[in-house]
């Protein structure tokens, strides 16, 4: 699929953002990821803290492509039926909404499919940058479109 991203939204820097992604455990794993405005301190002294830090500035960086840390998903059944669905996306791709309610047999909920993914708590590890609108255009990135852009075009997407 082409992905006709707007000219209009400047690419955010990753290496600039790279220093302001929010990490949290939980019991068993990674419970949320989020990209914030301002630099954050991440409890590194939590291994699971650690190890998925090191792996997201990594990714970041262009010198991994996949996220394998332990991650706690919650959420209602269908939303972790999303988020399940969405990391089946594989690194450089772009699905539409449609494609995401599909595949996890929901034909029709596209519209449920973008507000799950308006709650998606493990960005990144949860790819939904990789999910653009039926036009091909970028819409609906909650960490804003400038920092879609530039993780799509990280991956190769656009």
């Amino acid at each position: 699929m082409k992905v006709h991203s707007d000219k209009s939204i400047k690419p955010a820097s990753l290496s600039e953002r790279c220093m302001h992604v929010e990490i949290k455990a939980g019991e068993h794993g990674i419970k949320s990821i989020a990209f914030k405005e301002n630099p954050v301190e991440n409890a590194v002294e939590n291994p699971l803290v650690f190890e998925a830090e090191k792996q997201i500035r990594a990714y970041l960086t262009g010198k991994r492509k996949t996220l394998d840390f332990p991650i706690e998903i919650k959420g209602t059944d269908f939303q972790v039926a999303v988020y399940e669905g969405i990391r089946e996306i594989p690194y450089g791709t772009v699905w539409t909404y449609k494609e995401v309610a599909v595949a996890i047999g929901r034909p029709n909920a596209q519209r449920a499919v973008g507000g799950a993914l308006n709650k998606n708590p493990l960005s990144l590890i949860v790819p939904c940058h990789r999910v653009i609108g039926a036009n091909g255009k970028l819409v609906g990135f909650g960490s804003g479109l400038p920092l879609k852009k530039a993780l799509l075009k990280l991956e190769g997407a656009i």
